[in-house]
């Protein structure tokens, strides 16, 4: 609040002459009182100076900017968009193949699980003897109907998760 209450010290012009550098007008085209007024006032030549010095600066550094040509930009716009695309489809490819691979996970387990809790007492020795042995028993019609339950479980999970896994992969975000 202070400051607005001191008392410019300056030349009332000072305005008015860099509006007219800002415009480009100084010097060549500008009215010959103003010239007059900066050749008689130190601080008027001083600003001159020091603002057309900047305002050269200026038209030369946007003079040396090379602008791309727009269909550069555009094709470039466009391949940033295409890859952007190919992520979000691979981030939806890789969580359809964790979900596969848990639901695989889980599959198994319940196959397991229902193995073992069929008959505790039988199919823990049957179980250690084929794994001994390197390949499950599977000729008994008694493990096929234990393993149907989860198999068909197993099937109508993929039948649910496959289209909403190609309608995550194949919409956009």
């Amino acid at each position: 609040m202070e400051e607005a209450n001191v008392a410019r010290l300056g030349c009332d012009r000072e305005r008015e002459l860099l509006d007219a550098i800002g415009a480009g007008r100084w010097a060549e085209r500008c009215d010959e009182e103003l010239h007059t007024h900066v050749a008689g006032c130190a601080e008027c030549s001083d600003v001159a100076a020091v603002a057309t010095a900047l305002f050269e600066d200026r038209l030369t550094t946007v003079h040396g900017v090379a602008v791309p040509r727009s269909g550069l930009v555009w094709w470039r716009m466009q391949l940033r968009a295409r890859r952007e695309q190919e992520r979000a489809a691979a981030r939806t490819v890789s969580m359809a193949h964790t979900v596969a691979l848990v639901s695989a996970f889980g599959v198994a387990a319940a196959i397991l699980g229902v193995t073992l809790l069929a008959d505790p007492g039988a199919s823990l020795p049957k179980l250690a003897s084929a794994i001994r042995a390197g390949a499950l028993e599977v000729s008994s019609p008694s493990v096929f109907a234990s393993w149907s339950g989860p198999l068909l479980l197993a099937l109508a999970a993929w039948l649910v998760l496959a289209p909403v896994a190609v309608w995550l992969a194949v919409t956009e975000e």
